[in-house]
């Protein structure tokens, strides 16, 4: 189903959303061209997963924009300089979070 809304035009499969690129016209978009949107955009969220771990799911390891980085869902931690993320063990990724969580967010300067 293709349809305009608050952002632009999409593309609704299996009740996930799917942004239609800017130099596609969304009234003679083919099913052809909405099956590779949806392939890419699924294989992108694929790959942003570096590293997930059995004794809790919830921490994960991620490829972000900034670089890869540790998750539990509520604080994010910078991996070590120099340390590989699918190399990262579960005890070292809940000290990284532990060691994140303690430090104070940074204030930005006005200037």
């Amino acid at each position: 189903m293709v349809a305009e809304g608050r952002f632009g035009p999409y593309v609704k499969h299996m009740s996930k959303f799917y942004s239609i690129p800017k130099n596609i016209d969304p009234l003679e978009i083919s099913e052809s061209e909405c099956i590779e949107i949806i392939t890419a955009k699924r294989t992108g969220e694929i790959e942003r997963n570096i590293k997930s771990f059995t004794e809790n799911p919830e921490v994960k390891i991620l490829n972000g924009r900034f670089g890869p980085y540790i998750t539990n869902g509520k604080v994010n931690a910078k991996i070590p300089k120099g340390r590989e993320p699918k190399e990262i063990t579960y005890p070292e990724a809940v000290i990284l979070i532990a060691e994140s969580a303690k430090k104070e967010p940074t204030k930005r300067r006005r200037s």
